[in-house]
């Protein structure tokens, strides 16, 4: 009988590969599990590349392990709590990072002279950072209110910004109409005169309807240049 080759040995690192089923988040397959979705197939019934992609259930137990260590689902409070009814202290977080440096010379010195009894020590470091974390996260209500107030200001800075230029375009449109009111009272006469010139120079005699009709035309052009003047040229 020959023997079996022992097993390949498992290797460890500090950041493992994903595992293997990432493989299976293509497009192909969320388009497939799409259109399963939708036409009501029994979704237990999917294939093996189609099944890692629905999310797993919760976890039934109250740990999970991640990295090669036990984390609790709902860690336990900190004996020390740093809620309080006016916000988080900050003189709190500068006394757990002083007292992290210094439990973590303390560390280093177990391992360098004693590495066997560097648990308690460790979980003593583990705490203390439970606990700042824990502090850290009594600011996010500060957080959140302050990107509020910088979301409202810019808002408010944008429709200042967005009101300005229409006053700017309604004082244009106020002194174009302005200077159309000035062409009309001050051009008449011009207008006038220009239609008899006409008249004379064509030798027509011109009735009143041809000369409304070349005094319209006048009008309006003068109209076009004014307002060229005012915004430009179209």
């Amino acid at each position: 009988m020959t023997e079996q080759p022992p097993p390949p040995a498992a290797i460890s690192a500090a950041f493992p590969a994903p595992p293997p089923f990432y493989k299976s988040f293509t497009s192909q397959n969320l388009a497939r599990l799409r259109d399963l979705q939708t036409s009501g197939s029994p979704l237990p019934n999917l294939p093996p590349e189609l099944r890692h992609l629905l999310p797993p259930a919760p976890p039934s137990e109250t740990t999970y392990r991640s990295f090669g260590e036990s984390h609790s689902i709902s860690p336990p409070t900190t004996s020390i709590s740093t809620s309080t009814s006016s916000g988080p202290d900050p003189t709190r977080l500068h006394t757990l990072i002083r007292t992290i440096l210094l439990e973590y010379l303390s560390f280093t010195h177990i391992l360098a002279t004693e590495p066997s009894a560097y648990g308690p020590k460790w979980d003593q470091l583990r705490d203390l950072f439970v606990e700042a974390h824990g502090v850290v996260n009594e600011y996010r209500p500060h957080q959140a209110r302050e990107s509020l107030i910088r979301m409202m200001e810019a808002q408010i800075a944008r429709c200042k910004g967005e009101t300005e230029a229409v006053r700017e375009v309604g004082g244009k449109a106020r002194d174009v109409l302005a200077a159309l009111k000035d062409l009309g009272e001050r051009d008449v006469g011009l207008g006038v005169m220009g239609v008899k010139a006409e008249e004379e120079e064509e030798g027509q005699g011109g009735t009143g309807k041809q000369g409304g009709e070349v005094r319209r035309r006048l009008e309006l052009k003068r109209v076009w240049q004014v307002v060229e003047e005012e915004v430009g040229e179209f």
